[in-house]
């Protein structure tokens, strides 16, 4: 059970149509606050990374006037990251310490998730960082209101970045729609200049987005388009091969419909919380929290699409009853 050690987190950038991604990654490319990254655009075409920013190209990878590289996915996400790793190890491109991944409009985010913690992708030494969800604050209602895809990415967001604030004196009906769907994420408003720290927080660089729950502990929230949420606060240490046990069944008999499941846990004979995430009938190996442990309850996360809610609190049930 130990850690990936020096692997580099690859963040998502998700959020609908027109909703702000391209202008939001220019402006931190611009802001010079990322750390040295690597940006992966799946549609690279239909995406304005401004020409200023380019000093050259080394065979399909762009050097950025940022200190990052840039390449495009043009149908294998899998094949372009081994790319970039191949390219970083025989020092044909400068290191990076991070990825950022922006997804097409339209993509529904599940599959990307899931291909982002395939074994594949852990033996190039690559982890699943913190998922951005763009959210219109002019459009957002009308694409949240009837694009399922709309819906799933701000439902399995770590953290949600409101953009075209300025166009739209009034965000309040759009904020509360976002926590109907996703009701404890971070809501932050995007700016003219967009720093690291203002759109990841401190997460891109760390081990796994925090782990958060829901008010009414244990209870589950109705969404959109069937998207649940569900989260639980368990009281003691729990055993890892009953962990382990537990949420492989529950993938295996529910993974289409699990978006994500999160996890920090508190395990019995181990002093670091253990990171735990999965997406659809993956299970991500388990994490060491270097920062250790400040708490001796475990939390866990899950949101689904058309998830029964039986299922959701019979697994989460038995994850309770083990704690000791």
């Amino acid at each position: 059970m130990s850690p990936l050690l020096d692997s580099v987190p690859i963040a998502v950038l998700t959020g609908f149509l027109g909703s702000g991604k391209s202008t939001l990654l220019n402006g931190l490319l611009r802001s010079g606050s990322l750390p040295p990254t690597a940006i992966v655009i799946n549609e690279f075409g239909e995406v304005a990374i401004d020409h200023a920013l380019i000093e050259g190209v080394t065979e399909g990878v762009m050097l950025l006037s940022s200190g990052c590289v840039c390449c495009a996915v043009r149908s294998d996400l899998e094949a372009a990251l081994r790319d970039l790793h191949l390219k970083r190890v025989r020092g044909l491109i400068p290191d990076y310490e991070a990825v950022i991944l922006e997804t097409t409009g339209l993509a529904d985010p599940g599959p990307v998730l899931q291909t982002l913690t395939s074994r594949t992708i852990r033996e190039m030494r690559y982890r699943l960082g913190p998922v951005i969800a763009t959210l219109d604050a002019q459009n957002g209602m009308a694409a949240l209101e009837s694009h399922h895809e709309a819906v799933q990415q701000v439902a399995i967001a770590d953290r949600v970045i409101l953009t075209k604030t300025d166009l739209v004196p009034d965000h309040a009906k759009v904020i509360a729609l976002a926590r109907e769907i996703n009701p404890s994420v971070p809501i932050v408003r995007s700016s003219a200049t967009p720093t690291s720290e203002a759109i990841f927080g401190d997460s891109l660089l760390s081990e796994l987005p925090q782990v958060r729950t829901y008010p009414s502990d244990g209870h589950h929230y109705h969404h959109l388009s069937g998207i649940s949420s569900y989260g639980r606060v368990i009281e003691g240490a729990l055993d890892w091969d009953r962990v382990e046990t537990l949420v492989r069944s529950f993938l295996q008999r529910n993974g289409e419909r699990v978006l994500r499941f999160k996890a920090l846990l508190h395990l019995r004979g181990i002093d670091e919380m253990t990171a735990l995430h999965g997406v659809h009938h993956t299970l991500y190996p388990p994490r060491l929290i270097s920062a250790g442990r400040t708490e001796n309850v475990s939390r866990v996360s899950l949101v689904g699409d058309n998830l029964a809610d039986s299922a959701a609190a019979t697994f989460l049930d038995d994850l309770s009853a083990s704690a000791s």
